[in-house]
């Protein structure tokens, strides 16, 4: 694990987050994989230009930030199709 250094200063670009997600959908969230899927895809919609704003099953499983590190011995991907599935039922 690489340990956080904090924030850069000057600008830092944000994501927005509904508040719903905090009300609703957090407390909701039992598997940290499905928590952090769910945040990644808020930040993928932020990248999104026009309107609708949505990501596909396919641009979701190859997105390179979702693989696994190097060095972590693992061969599959950190996530799997269960908690992709789950951050999509909700």
């Amino acid at each position: 694990m690489t340990l956080f250094a904090g924030f850069p200063s000057g600008k830092n670009p944000y994501v927005p987050v509904p508040e719903v997600f905090f009300t609703v959908l957090l407390p909701e969230i039992e598997d940290s994989a499905e928590l952090k899927i769910t945040l990644h895809l808020f930040w993928l919609l932020a990248q999104k230009q026009g309107n609708p704003r949505c990501i596909s099953d396919r641009e979701l499983l190859a997105d390179r930030m979702l693989l696994p590190g190097p060095g972590t011995g693992c061969r599959t991907r950190y996530y799997s199709a269960r908690p992709i599935a789950a951050a999509q039922r909700r």
